[in-house]
């Protein structure tokens, strides 16, 4: 059977000047970056959405890195919860500055605070990225009675490359004896071995395809991908014990290269009885939430209510 946009997004492909031409954003790692700068300088531009305030921190990760954060938060909430949020970015790209529209919305929207991290891209800093993710929750919890909240109800949660990494440091917070309420996975990049796909799926992407998915794992993990070298906390698909965990969210479109690996991820943690909500979204392709769509408001208010119950 041919896959299907959704049709809203349908209308959009239709539309000469609202799709993206997909063959631009594959390329080195140096081209990838140039053609998403100034797409980034356009996120950097965009506002924070009405009644949200933000404050930039400064937390020291645990081999002396002074690693940028930001916190937001609802003027006149009074919610308990927090999240941590990894941005997206093949965990080569992007920042926390790109992504204040976005993470203003779901402060708005459920009215928990949260801390976005500016974690260090690979390969310019080889140290696991989930560690980095794990320094910025242990920040957050330990101020937890500065910012006003409970430290038993912060969830950590990314998108894309960003919630590959929030995976990872769900698997290393369970490992080291660190309470976390949950983990919420956004179209999550998990597997160093997803590399290729059909050729159908891959045509129908916009943004990110098997072709950026191996070369931005080989800059996170050099010779070592698809090796028996990689750490669960790097790649989590690695992992093989999935007991434990902490509960999960996870969404994924069905046109997207991540597909596959994130309802194996879903399956896996039910199978060892970690609650698990998963979403597939027919239609869609990955970063869909990006466009001017209906069916991305949908999806941003229903983790937004995911995110209220924390």
């Amino acid at each position: 059977m041919t896959y299907r946009y959704h049709p809203e997004l349908q209308e959009l492909v239709d539309d000469p000047a609202g799709f993206p031409p997909a063959e631009k954003f594959v390329g080195t790692l140096e081209e990838m970056r140039a053609f998403a700068d100034p797409l980034y300088a356009e996120m950097r531009d965009l506002p924070l959405a009405e009644g949200v305030v933000a404050r930039d921190v400064e937390i020291e990760t645990a081999d002396g890195y002074p690693m940028r954060a930001r916190w937001y938060r609802k003027e006149g909430s009074d919610a308990r919860s927090a999240v941590m949020y990894v941005h997206g970015g093949g965990m080569i790209l992007m920042g926390i500055d790109e992504m204040d529209a976005d993470i203003s919305r779901y402060v708005a929207l459920s009215g928990v605070p949260f801390l976005s991290i500016g974690y260090r891209l690979a390969p310019e800093h080889p140290r696991p990225q989930a560690e980095d993710a794990l320094d910025g929750y242990l920040w957050l919890i330990g101020h937890a009675d500065e910012l006003g909240i409970d430290a038993h109800r912060v969830a950590i949660m990314g998108d894309s490359g960003g919630a590959g990494i929030a995976a990872g440091a769900a698997i290393l917070a369970r490992d080291r004896g660190v309470p976390l309420a949950k983990q919420i996975l956004i179209y999550p990049m998990l597997d160093d071995r997803t590399v290729a796909c059909d050729d159908e799926l891959d045509g129908l992407a916009h943004v990110w395809f098997a072709e950026n998915n191996k070369m931005a794992w080989e800059a996170v993990l050099g010779e070592r991908r698809g090796t028996d070298e990689v750490l669960p906390c790097e790649a989590p698909a690695r992992n093989e014990s999935f007991e434990g965990l902490a509960p999960a969210f996870l969404e994924v479109g069905e046109l997207d290269l991540f597909r596959d690996e994130t309802i194996e991820y879903a399956k896996r943690l039910m199978a060892a009885h970690v609650p698990v909500e998963l979403h597939v979204l027919t239609g869609l392709t990955h970063t869909f939430d990006t466009f001017p769509l209906p069916i991305a408001d949908k999806a941003f208010e229903y983790r937004s209510y995911v995110i209220s119950q924390l």
